[in-house]
Order: structure tokens, then sequence, then C-alpha cells
């Protein structure tokens, strides 16, 4: 089994290896970022309500202390928007402005590069199927069609980086478009629980301008 899978890998050239290397490098990506994401179910919304409620209770020393102790999105933002807490509506527009803007980026961060490398997998398939295709063509343009083993490496690297690049590509796409959709969520998320502390924070302090 071992020597078959060796030689399937070395039928479909550099450009297969080329292919894998990107997928590697692609789902390394993925379970980063799945990671990221993976402390923002259901308990930590609940938690982080939680903390909010402390907020409108003025225990916000009590309610930072819970967010330094989480490293989770959710609960940076809200440490941070928790210590607006003295700053005016408009002050605390801005600055909040710049806080979710940091951590919007750490969520886009590698998404742009896990796209890419789905969509290139199915054209280093492309390319390779065309590699294949001229070494084929280039050995009949020598020997003829007197030589089917030659011609048969070509057609089968053809075939292989096809095949290959297609079939890695899927699952990457997939996971792609989730982890978008996922990053949606959570900006519009963090949004809300800014909003949320906007009312707490600022209705204490009277709306001060």
């Amino acid at each position: 089994m071992f020597n078959e899978c060796c030689s399937y890998l070395l039928d479909g050239g550099p450009v297969l290896y080329t292919i894998f290397a990107f997928s590697i490098i692609a789902w390394v990506f993925i379970f980063h970022k799945l990671m990221v994401f993976n402390n923002t179910g259901t308990q930590s919304h609940r938690r982080h309500n939680e903390i909010i409620e402390m907020a409108k209770g003025n225990r916000v020393p009590e309610a930072l202390n819970i967010c330094k102790s989480n490293n989770g999105l959710y609960s940076k933002i809200i440490h941070n928007t928790l210590l607006l807490k003295d700053h005016t509506p408009h002050q605390f527009d801005m600055a909040s402005s710049v806080n979710i803007l940091g951590e919007k980026r750490k969520l886009e961060g590698l998404n742009g590069t896990i796209g890419l490398i789905a969509r290139m997998c199915p054209l280093l398939g492309l390319l390779g199927t065309v590699l294949g295709m001229i070494s084929t063509f280039h050995v009949i343009t020598i020997y003829g069609t007197g030589e089917p083993g030659l011609m048969g490496k070509g057609i089968s690297q053809a075939l292989i980086t096809t095949q290959v690049g297609l079939f890695l590509a899927v699952p990457i796409v997939f996971f792609y478009e989730f982890l978008e959709t996922r990053k949606q969520s959570v900006k519009w998320e963090m949004e809300l629980y800014i909003k949320k502390l906007k009312t707490v924070l600022c209705g204490n302090n009277g709306f001060r301008n």
C-alpha cells in the first residue's frame, strides 16, 4: 500500500508535490483559525452577558478581572471597552472603533491566504495536466506511438494532478467559506457587545458631552 502511494505521488511530478505543500499550509492555517473561534460558543456568550450585568451594577473592577482571566476574542474587546467607562459618548465611540478594528484584523488574518490556496490547487492541477500532455506529445514526436510506457507516464501526470488538485481544493473551500461566515458572525457579536456596554457605561455617566 505504501509503495503504491509513493508510486502514485512520483507519477504526479513536481506539480503534485507543490499542490500537497500548499494544501498542508492551508490546513495548518485552518486549524489555527478554528482554535481562534473555539472559545466563542454558548457558554462564552453567557459568561460575557454576566459581565455586562456586573457593569450595570457598577462592578466594573470585578468585570475587568474576569475578562483578564480569559483570552478569548470577546473577553479582550469587552475588557478594552470597560476601560472606557469614564469617557464621554464621543470619546467612547472613537476609542471603541480603534479597539474593534484591531480585533477585526486578527479575525481576518490568514483567511485570505486560505482562500488563495483553495483557488490555486485546481489551477496547479490544470498546470500539471498541461505539462503531462506536453510530455506525452513530446514522446509521440520523438518515438511515435511505439513507446506506450513513456506515453502513459505523461498521461498519468496529467490525470493525477487534476484529480488531486480538485480533491484537495474542495474541503479547503468548504472550511474557507465556514471561516468567512464565522468571522462575520463574530464581528457582529463584538459590535453588539460594544453597543450594550456603551448603553451601560455612558448611561451611568449621564451621557456627558
